[in-house]
């Protein structure tokens, strides 16, 4: 899966963030303070428990046939509870460590 957007609110310090139309690769950079750090524990939160989150929502791509064919449709939206429902259902499905399809990979330098 892929992420497609991100909107944040109330995530202290910051008030709103919002990234449309994400490239595979995401780079959050900024001075120390600004709530970096923040924003990517609120995007693990999310995808941890994305039922109801009131501070982040997501819209995730599938990116193959497996996952389309799982959600019955290409996108998902943790906004909407059905959708979040499938999310939640795809990443707590077991699977080998050398099988990251369907996975939430987070690098921090």
């Amino acid at each position: 899966m892929r992420l497609r957007s991100m909107t944040a609110r109330d995530v202290q310090p910051v008030k709103y963030f919002a990234a449309e139309n994400l490239s595979d690769v995401i780079v959050l950079a900024g001075p120390n303070g600004v709530g970096k750090t923040r924003l990517i524990n609120g995007l693990v939160n999310c995808f941890q428990a994305p039922i109801n989150n009131a501070q982040v929502a997501l819209v995730l791509e599938a990116t193959s046939q497996s996952e389309r064919t799982e959600w019955g449709k290409n996108q998902l939206d943790t906004r909407n509870v059905p959708d979040a429902q499938k999310l939640t259902q795809t990443l707590q499905k077991s699977r080998r460590r050398s099988n990251w399809e369907s996975s939430v990979v987070n690098f921090e330098e």
